[in-house]
């Protein structure tokens, strides 16, 4: 003997039905001799679905690594801004090319304070996910490594007009720069959890 079910949401009938006990649909009596399959625990499957994209959903994991990293790179763009600006002020301006060396130590100032906004921003669009977020933390990834890269530069040269030796780690800032967008701007392309945190 075959069951029989509702045409509608696949409950099963009672023998001679005219409507279905579930759902309240008018069954025609060659409908229910139609056997129709349950159907699947869509809840189970939607909730399979969810849970599979809250695992890659918040600031968790990777992107929880690269956001403490963003507040340590902020906190350096704060201390190279203060450090070029008072480097400024302090110079003698009698020495000679002081206003050439004044100039520069105001310009990677200068320099440093374009980056902590972009970093700012950038931090600010991921707490509040904004998908804009990924345009900034990738200008603030190639800008730090060209700041770091011009940093380093004028300071080699700075030492060498001086005559002294440079220390050994003159181009570490540029290489942690470098490091970094080496492995942050394939993430922030390719990853799933900022594909699905970084929504609004």
């Amino acid at each position: 003997m075959t069951s029989k079910y509702c045409p509608k949401c696949g409950a099963k009938l009672a023998p001679g039905a005219k409507f279905c006990a579930k759902c309240g649909h008018p069954v025609k009596q060659e409908e229910t001799n139609v056997v129709k399959k349950e159907p699947e625990d869509t809840k189970s499957v939607a909730s399979s679905t969810d849970s599979t994209q809250n695992k890659y959903e918040g600031v968790n994991g990777w992107l929880l690594l690269y956001t403490i990293g963003l507040v340590a790179g902020i906190g350096f763009s704060i201390f190279n801004f203060i450090s070029y600006v008072a480097l400024a002020l302090k110079f003698d301006v009698n020495a000679e090319g002081a206003s050439v060396v004044i100039g520069i130590y105001l310009i990677l100032g200068f320099g440093f304070a374009i980056l902590l906004a972009i970093q700012s921003i950038a931090l600010v669009q991921i707490i509040r996910r904004k998908k804009s977020a990924k345009i900034f933390v990738v200008i603030s990834l190639v800008y730090g490594f060209l700041l770091y890269l011009a940093d380093a530069g004028i300071a080699g040269w700075a030492y060498e007009l001086a005559k002294e030796t440079a220390p050994s780690d003159l181009y570490g800032g540029a290489g942690r720069a470098f490091f970094a967008l080496a492995i942050w701007l394939p993430y922030f392309l390719v990853s799933k959890r900022v594909k699905q945190t970084l929504v609004k």
